[in-house]
């Protein structure tokens, strides 16, 4: 699904359900593409992330090398970094076993 952020869509589409977890879309794929670009210009030491699929997602093809390319540098899901208080299906987490299935 693609809408304009704040379009009535846009606002529909948060409330919906089948939206839980949400995964990223095409324009969010794109967007890590150009996001890998610009990491492997960057030196970092360790990549933490809001265990939510989307931004999980978003590490994962947007530092796509990190493992080889920077010497194994480590990515770790933390649980306190996430949107706590969202009250959208898009906010909340699948289970624990689930992603890590998904994001070993």
């Amino acid at each position: 699904h693609k809408f304009e952020r704040g379009s009535p869509e846009y606002i529909h589409a948060l409330k919906d359900p089948t939206h839980f977890d949400a995964r990223l879309n095409t324009v969010g794929k794109q967007q890590c593409e150009a996001l890998a670009k610009e990491a492997e210009k960057l030196t970092y030491d360790l990549i933490l992330v809001s265990p939510l699929t989307r931004t999980l997602e978003t590490a994962t093809l947007g530092f796509p090398a990190d493992g080889e390319a920077k010497g194994g540098v480590p990515m770790v899901a933390v649980e306190s970094i996430r949107e706590r208080f969202g009250r959208n299906p898009c906010d909340s987490r699948r289970a624990k076993d689930k992603l890590e299935a998904d994001f070993p």
